[in-house]
């Protein structure tokens, strides 16, 4: 119920955020202001803590972190088959037409 309530209060602070950069917008045209910054720093705080929100609220909904077993797959095999690649092996390159170098 609180992730819920958390991922809630991170939508109205993008939708309050993104309205209220609008609305500064338009004021900073209309009183014609030369340095004003855009988006002003309380829509950029007002957006981290969104993402905040949005961060602990997903994470939170998700569920329990389960590890990944992978160790069980790789017990039995060596290291040199979990590193090969066999399809970019090449055997046929153009290094074969260089000039050879004679000693």
């Amino acid at each position: 119920m609180l992730a819920k309530l958390l991922v809630a209060i991170g939508a109205v602070l993008l939708v309050h955020a993104g309205y209220y950069t609008v609305q500064y917008e338009a004021y900073v045209k209309l009183a014609e202001v030369s340095d004003a910054s855009i988006p002003p720093l309380a829509a950029k705080l007002e957006l981290a803590a969104s993402f905040l929100f949005f961060l602990v609220g997903v994470a939170s909904l998700a569920g329990d972190f389960v590890p990944i077993r992978s160790t069980e797959f790789f017990n039995n095999k060596s290291f040199d088959w979990v590193v090969s690649n066999p399809e970019f092996a090449v055997f046929n390159h153009r290094g074969k037409y260089l000039q050879k170098k004679k000693a």
